[in-house]
């Protein structure tokens, strides 16, 4: 199954297709195109903060137009394009997403649900890294990472 197909679902306005050829100096498009990433997800630089999953220069928030429930937990979703490259979209297929491009997600439970936002603690963070020969994905629990079938 091709990638493209299962990113349908995505909403994305013109403004954040417009938005994503800022550069972001703090994302390592070393560390995305790499052989084998980092274990740390810092070292990716994809968020200022990460605890509060604040974004860096460049990596940008996203909402799915059909979410799933996921017991619970609160989902931040981020896509990251490379300097001077740009999505392609085809309404009869999906997004053409340019080598080095990455997808984020991060799962997380609140303390309180009735304080949803606050005081989270992040689960684990699934990484899509989009290489020459296709999409590479990454599950990072606490300070490691393992590779996940492609």
């Amino acid at each position: 199954m091709r990638f493209a197909r299962l990113a349908r679902p995505l909403v994305v306005a013109a403004g954040m297709i417009a938005s994503l050829t800022v550069s972001a100096r703090a994302v390592s498009d070393t560390a995305i195109l790499g052989a084998t990433p980092p274990k740390q997800l810092s070292e990716f630089g994809f968020f200022e903060e990460l605890q509060k999953q604040t974004p860096a220069s460049g990596v940008v928030p996203f909402r799915l137009a059909t979410p799933l429930f996921s017991d619970g937990a609160e989902k931040f979703r981020f896509v990251y394009v490379p300097n001077g490259q740009a999505v392609k979209y085809d309404p009869t297929e999906a997004f053409d997403f340019p080598v080095g491009t990455a997808l984020v997600k991060t799962f997380a439970f609140p303390a309180d649900y009735r304080k949803p936002g606050e005081k989270l603690r992040l689960i684990e963070t699934r990484v899509l890294l989009h290489h020459a020969d296709g999409w590479l994905a990454w599950l990072i629990c606490g300070t490691t990472s393992r590779p996940t079938p492609r």
